[in-house]
């Protein structure tokens, strides 16, 4: 007990301090915190409720690992067990939440509807859509948490005209591609014949330059003789 009272007292102190950016001593503390809160719940809670509890408790947070579960409303949320404030082995629905901009799942569910703990001004991008559907996702529920409270903000479903679409745009990407492709060696043998025909022409220019620089040498040379001749 006397190691679980020394966790508490390390991990109070930062209880708006995401989990994944702990330590690895105190992300130990916070495990070992759930295994024995899942055992002894009275007495954990007693030792919990002698510590300042935060009002607004937000997902994936230090607080949330220690003061989560002393709460008996958790808002407007079908399954309380589905909480993130709180997650029971018995919730059969997927959980996830967005921690530091990353969706992170916090149960090993595979059920087709899932539990997404969001900010209010959270926007559903493409990237985030992805990873859900890969997840065996077909419908999500979004779900602002303020003051320790959820509030459903809407229900998301995904459907398979979203699949077909992205395969077509990934068609129309790869034909996107070869068109460069081929636009760029275009380009570079019309660069290979302006540099010949750059070249050609300077060698004219000098071939020309030398032979008239001959022509007036000869003539000299001829007035020469002819001068020497008359002599």
């Amino acid at each position: 007990m006397d190691n679980i009272k020394e966790c508490v007292q390390l991990l109070a102190r930062f209880n708006n301090r995401s989990v994944n950016s702990l330590d690895p001593q105190m992300k130990k503390c916070v495990d070992d915190l759930k295994i024995y809160r899942s055992q002894n719940p009275q007495i954990y809670s007693r030792i919990i409720n002698q510590h300042h509890r935060p009002v607004n408790l937000q997902p994936g947070t230090v607080g949330v690992a220690l003061f989560g579960c002393e709460q008996s409303f958790y808002g407007n949320i079908e399954d309380d067990r589905c909480s993130c404030l709180c997650l029971q082995d018995t919730c059969s629905k997927q959980v996830w939440i967005l921690s530091r901009k990353k969706l992170q799942k916090l149960n090993e569910s595979s059920d087709p509807f899932a539990y997404l703990y969001v900010p209010r001004n959270f926007r559903m991008v493409d990237k985030f859509e992805e990873i859900l559907r890969k997840a065996g996702i077909k419908e999500v529920c979004l779900l602002d948490t303020s003051y320790s409270k959820h509030t459903v903000l809407e229900t998301i479903k995904f459907d398979k005209k979203k699949d077909i679409d992205v395969a077509v745009n990934d068609n129309d990407d790869e034909s996107n591609e070869d068109e460069e492709v081929k636009s760029n060696k275009n380009w570079i043998w019309w660069i290979i014949i302006f540099v010949i025909l750059i070249v050609a022409v300077a060698y004219w220019i000098n071939f020309g330059s030398s032979k008239k620089v001959l022509l007036e040498r000869s003539n000299i040379l001829l007035g020469r003789l002819r001068s020497n001749s008359h002599v």
